[in-house]
């Protein structure tokens, strides 16, 4: 996580939303400091006067890049509906078993120390992160999603369907669409 003792706030840095980018961008314009692990979640009782804040996205956008991911830093190449498959059921000890894949939901309540952090959309990066007291207006955040092309070319009716089933639980308790396709 990263952490501002200046302007009080702590970044938990939540897999695929950007979080390299918004990382480089907040070190680049505010005192920073890393503490505990990069992806953790207990932030420590001196901070618990702090703004917590992560980004959540939209689940089926969110798979296609943890695919993409793997596909780029592992040797298994799995087609997506096979990556969507293991989402719930990840092989353990095998390059696909990782946090890319657990469901935001899932990651957040992996640890409860954290209680009360405010949730910003990774679809609205720039007018979101521009709530936080300590953000100038109108930031801009270099290289969010160089990686992904359209999210939704990749679903096909069936994969839509796979998707939903897999992702429920973050589609249900973060808000999203069940359906990518009928946004199109």
């Amino acid at each position: 996580m990263l952490v501002s003792d200046t302007d009080k706030f702590v970044f938990l840095r939540n897999p695929k939303t950007a979080t390299r980018s918004l990382t480089l961008y907040l070190q680049e314009h505010h005192e920073t400091k890393d503490i505990g692990e990069l992806h953790g979640l207990a932030v420590p009782d001196e901070y618990a006067d702090y703004c917590v804040f992560m980004f959540i996205r939209n689940p089926f956008s969110r798979a296609v890049s943890a695919w993409q991911h793997v596909c780029r830093w592992s040797e298994t190449q799995p087609t997506f509906p096979e990556f969507l498959q293991r989402q719930r059921f990840p092989v353990l000890g095998t390059p696909v078993d990782c946090f890319h894949q657990t469901g935001l939901v899932d990651w957040v309540l992996q640890n409860t120390a954290v209680k009360d952090v405010r949730l910003l959309r990774f679809e609205d990066l720039e007018s979101e992160l521009a709530t936080l007291p300590f953000i100038e207006p109108n930031p801009c955040v270099p290289e969010v999603g160089k990686f992904i092309t359209d999210w939704k070319s990749y679903y096909t009716a069936e994969i839509e369907a796979l998707g939903a089933y897999y992702l429920e639980k973050d589609i249900e308790d973060l808000g999203y669409s069940r359906s990518p396709l009928r946004m199109l």
